[in-house]
């Protein structure tokens, strides 16, 4: 009985912990997309990349699209996976867009039009100062956080795959491109990775909506580069693991 109760004491522990690390790594992977992506509207291959274009063809936030977005691919993975459907993917999912739409509120992107001075004044379309001190102080211009797009698009990628890796660490994803792989993999022959990037190259190539074929460019390679990253990490996060177990099997008792 003990040892019952114990181990539901554990199981609470986990979910918890777990639910932590959730929460803080799509707070932080929000924040990557709002302050590298966002701004210069690099297009990843990813249901945010996806987003900034519906943002610039159609003015609605990315929040907003990507909230709609994760619902229908959650109500699909439900229909079509059943039984793979992870709980933790509902939750990572569902939890990015209130933290995106949090960063829209407190750091503002420099919208169309607007023209920040070499004081740090903001005027609008109309060339009229504005006098929200708020919306001044914080405001993201729109060359980026960097001003380069390739220190943007890097900064984007190792703070991408670093949460990607701590997720998938604690079997949770960001959701998303994830779960459209998971998808294509149920019902084709093709691996899990040759449905990642497929699907990623798809989505990145909506830039073109938007963007030259320069950026489209810029955002394939960024695709590819994550990919990279990632499982670079993965492999030295399973290291770390590895060269850990001896320690503790080692370890004298106290």
């Amino acid at each position: 009985m003990k040892q019952e109760v114990n181990k539901q004491k554990g199981k609470r522990q986990k979910l918890i912990k777990d639910t932590i690390i959730m929460t803080f790594g799509m707070m932080v992977g929000a924040m990557a997309v709002h302050f590298f992506l966002e701004p210069l509207a690099l297009i990843i291959g990813s249901i945010s990349g996806l987003s900034i274009v519906i943002e610039h063809l159609t003015s609605i936030p990315v929040s907003y699209t990507y909230f709609t977005i994760s619902i229908f691919l959650l109500l699909l993975a439900y229909i079509l996976i059943g039984a793979e459907f992870s709980i933790k993917t509902i939750f990572t999912s569902l939890i990015t867009a209130p933290w995106l739409l949090f960063f829209e509120k407190i750091t503002p992107i420099q919208k169309a039009g607007e023209v920040i001075t070499a004081t740090g004044e903001v005027l609008n379309s109309a060339g009229e100062k504005i006098n929200d001190a708020w919306y001044v102080l914080m405001t993201i211009p729109k060359e980026g956080i960097t001003g380069n797009v390739w220190y943007d698009l890097i900064c984007f990628i190792l703070i991408l795959s670093v949460v990607q890796t701590i997720l998938f660490h604690i079997s949770a994803s960001t959701g998303g491109l994830d779960i459209i792989a998971k998808i294509v993999h149920k019902y084709t022959s093709l691996s899990l990775g040759v449905c990642l990037a497929l699907s990623g190259a798809v989505l990145c190539c909506t830039a073109f909506l938007i963007h030259p074929a320069k950026m489209v460019l810029i955002g394939l390679f960024g695709t590819a580069l994550n990919g990279i990253a990632l499982n670079l990490l993965t492999k030295l996060l399973l290291k770390l693991k590895k060269d850990k177990a001896p320690e503790r099997q080692t370890k004298p008792l106290q």
